[in-house]
């Protein structure tokens, strides 16, 4: 089975390199970009093929794609995939709008072919350690609090801060966050957009100072009618990428992060099911979240079955609320 990875920037390696791990040898795959010089350069850096678009469409051996693109190009690249029968990874956000990414969602369900979107943070060890103990074990006993944050430095590319180009801290980082968060606690009665600022409006970005516009720092809250308020925080201003989810229960506090050098624990306060009362870690080493993903995608492909998890049908709720939350912006101009 072959599959072939669009767009070459700091995303497709990360892809090629969780496909290999998924069993995938590099004569199994290929890359293309607009910029052919650019894929021939990351194809000599991984020992993978270089081929033009039109050849992915028409090659009847790639039977899946890979889409690390910008976000405005992700639906025509998607339907294209449906159009040609090919099983599709897309990069997030699917689309730039809810009716976008429902429409398309439903075109791939008319016709089987299976489609995936890549919020990683659903193949992480941690995060699906902790989804059971708050979804199955209940050990924390009622949920009082809950907090996620997610920080990058941001001005790697120009587009990623530009918002007609679908830039910005939301769609770039909050959705991370924003998908683990309805994964952990369902979907909420209502997302409110607490604060939106741009604090570098000029970025140097690739040796070059760049005028943007898209908002780089964000604060979200999302209200349960049963659950506790899930605040989100998100910018694209911090030096050091930091990720962390603290949960605070009744019984005790569950604190993980996707950054394996960063603590992850249980602490409770009265020992359920199965674990004592005191701190427990919750750590996993030497682990590739791609290679997880890749292996979920993979079998989706193979199958012609809906993935397991990521699916088009989870992405287009998701971009419910993201449209909530762009809408809201408006009071922060």
């Amino acid at each position: 089975m072959r599959v072939a990875v669009i767009g070459c920037g700091k995303q497709s390696p990360k892809h090629l390199q969780g496909l290999r791990g998924a069993g995938l040898s590099n004569q199994d795959l290929a890359v293309t970009d607009v910029d052919p010089g650019r894929a021939a350069s990351l194809a000599a850096r991984e020992g993978v093929t270089a081929v033009p678009l039109d050849e992915v469409w028409n090659d009847a051996d790639i039977r899946a794609v890979v889409i690390a693109t910008p976000t405005p190009t992700h639906i025509e690249l998607a339907d294209k995939a449906i159009r040609t029968n090919k099983a599709f990874l897309c990069e997030k956000p699917l689309a730039t709008d809810y009716g976008q990414a429902r429409a398309l969602a439903e075109r791939a369900q008319a016709v089987g072919v299976p489609g995936m979107v890549g919020y990683i943070y659903r193949s992480v060890p941690v995060f699906q350690h902790v989804r059971r103990l708050l979804l199955e074990e209940s050990v924390l006993g009622r949920i009082n609090l809950a907090l996620l944050r997610i920080g990058g430095r941001g001005s790697h590319q120009t587009w990623k801060h530009l918002h007609a180009l679908g830039g910005g801290a939301i769609n770039e980082m909050l959705v991370h966050t924003l998908d683990l968060a309805l994964w952990l606690f369902g979907s909420p009665r209502k997302a409110s957009l607490l604060a939106s600022e741009l604090r570098m409006p000029v970025r140097t970005i690739n040796g070059e100072n760049e005028t943007v516009d898209a908002e780089d720092s964000v604060i979200v809250q999302l209200a349960y009618d049963k659950s506790p308020s899930v605040y989100l925080q998100a910018d694209m201003l911090t030096p050091a990428f930091t990720q962390r989810l603290e949960v605070q229960g009744e019984n005790g506090t569950l604190v993980a992060s996707i950054q394996q050098d960063e603590p992850s624990y249980l602490f409770l306060i009265q020992g359920r099911t199965g674990y004592a009362a005191g701190r427990h870690s919750l750590q996993y080493e030497n682990y590739d979240p791609y290679v997880t993903q890749s292996s979920t995608f993979l079998t989706a492909a193979k199958s012609g079955n809906q993935p397991a998890y990521g699916t088009l049908h989870e992405a287009a709720l998701l971009h419910q609320l993201i449209d909530q939350l762009h809408l809201q912006q408006e009071k922060f101009t």
